[in-house]
């Protein structure tokens, strides 16, 4: 059983990325689906786990200097338009 009050993590494991519930320092494997119906199931080590980001983006668009003071830290002026630039997804830690 879940307590209502329960932490749901993504983390890397031996088979890969996967989801764990925390409720009461407790660990436990998430069964079922993360945006849908699920339950805790077995349970897990904490030691054995990394943290990973939250969800995996495809994507990351970044606008460069779009704030004044940002602008004035890098004692860079003002662009006309905004710099758009891409980061991998792997740049989410």
């Amino acid at each position: 059983m879940i307590d209502r009050a329960h932490h749901i993590y993504r983390v890397a494991r031996d088979g890969g990325p996967a989801h764990v519930i925390e409720s009461g320092g407790e660990w436990r494997e998430l069964d079922g689906e993360l945006f849908g119906r699920y339950a805790a199931g077995a349970p897990v080590d904490p030691a054995g786990l990394g943290l990973l980001a939250p969800l995996e983006p495809s994507k990351i668009v970044a606008v460069g200097l779009n704030y004044r003071d940002h602008a004035a830290e890098m004692n860079k002026p003002l662009p006309a338009e905004p710099l758009i630039f891409l980061k991998p997804s792997t740049a989410v830690v």
